[in-house]
């Protein structure tokens, strides 16, 4: 049975329990009435008690329920970096620190799982903990709640130039390049930054960052296009108010746990890579990747003048140890 339908059925029983509940419960009230002092004491307890247990059903489902089947995405590099301006209001601040925690929880975080590390800045940046700090997602999620407002200004530019040259090296926690590791890191901001983001940020997205650049409230598009990677409509996201960001939970859900290759049209000649809202290309080992980053040739493939390789079907290794051309 699918999740959706599980949760549709406990849904309408917790819904018919609780209106069970309610009807008893009133019924018992208007016996009382008529009942000696004695008798009409112990209806009351019982009444009492029914009406807690009903208030309970009520309550439970309102209660955040924790994902049973988080989702089963690649490992990952995941670096929260958080606009802790003055600009934005303390209820706010609590808001940005429960999208965080909500979205952590679709995720398996762990030192062979998924890695997280999370910065805030103002006018200075402040590291809260690196991705090698914690190794449990419980652990996490405290860190994060216990957060403080910096309240200062908007420096967003030293906050990515800190994120590319601190927070993804190995002596942080970041898993050596040649694992191929996503580096995911997630912007969110509320204003137009008071430094210059532009060139920090392509030199971030150079070395391998894949930036989400989430914006609230009147933040300037073209900033958020220039901190976020291509392409722009899978990592810029602008949302009206910071109401509404928990609005992009679902959104970033199927982005991180979703298989990419599983949904689009790769054409890779040989192995499909999925990372977060995008793919690549890989040959089988003795195999090199060429120039259109979705085909393959032979490693032994024989060198022309332009400076490639002929393609594998083009040569042939006789019985001798030479190769035989055609055309």
């Amino acid at each position: 049975m699918q999740a959706g339908s599980l949760h549709c059925i406990v849904g309408v029983f917790v819904s018919v329990l609780a209106l069970v509940s309610l009807s008893l419960c009133l019924s018992l009230s208007l016996l009382t009435l008529q009942l000696s002092h004695p008798v009409r004491m112990r209806s009351l307890a019982l009444g009492l008690f029914c009406l807690l247990c009903c208030n309970a059903v009520r309550l439970d489902g309102r209660r955040p329920r924790p994902i049973a089947d988080p989702c089963k995405a690649m490992p990952l590099d995941f670096v929260f970096v958080i606009d802790s301006s003055r600009s934005i209001r303390p209820n706010d601040y609590e808001k940005v620190k429960a999208f965080i925690v909500n979205l952590l929880q679709f995720l398996k975080v762990g030192p062979d799982a998924t890695r997280v590390g999370l910065l805030q800045y103002g006018s200075v940046v402040q590291p809260e903990f690196s991705l090698n700090t914690y190794t449990t997602k419980d652990r996490v999620e405290q860190a994060v709640r216990s957060m403080e407002h910096l309240a200062t200004g908007t420096m967003t530019g030293l906050a990515i130039q800190y994120t590319m040259e601190t927070a993804f090296t190995e002596e942080e926690g970041a898993r050596p390049a040649d694992l191929l590791i996503p580096r995911i890191a997630m912007v969110v901001t509320d204003g137009r930054p008071q430094d210059t983001v532009e060139e920090i940020a392509a030199q971030a997205r150079q070395a391998g960052i894949q930036i989400f650049a989430i914006g609230v409230g009147r933040v300037d598009m073209n900033t958020l296009k220039a901190i976020g990677s291509e392409p722009h409509s899978e990592h810029v996201h602008l949302v009206a108010n910071f109401s509404q960001i928990e609005t992009l939970i679902s959104v970033f859900q199927s982005k991180l746990c979703g298989e990419m290759c599983e949904v689009v049209d790769h054409q890779c000649q040989h192995i499909c890579v999925s990372s977060p809202a995008s793919y690549r290309c890989k040959c089988r080992k003795g195999y090199q990747l060429n120039v259109d980053l979705k085909t393959c040739d032979s490693n032994d493939a024989l060198p022309y003048s332009s400076g490639t390789s002929l393609p594998s079907l083009l040569v042939t290794l006789t019985s001798y140890g030479h190769y035989l051309v055609t055309f």
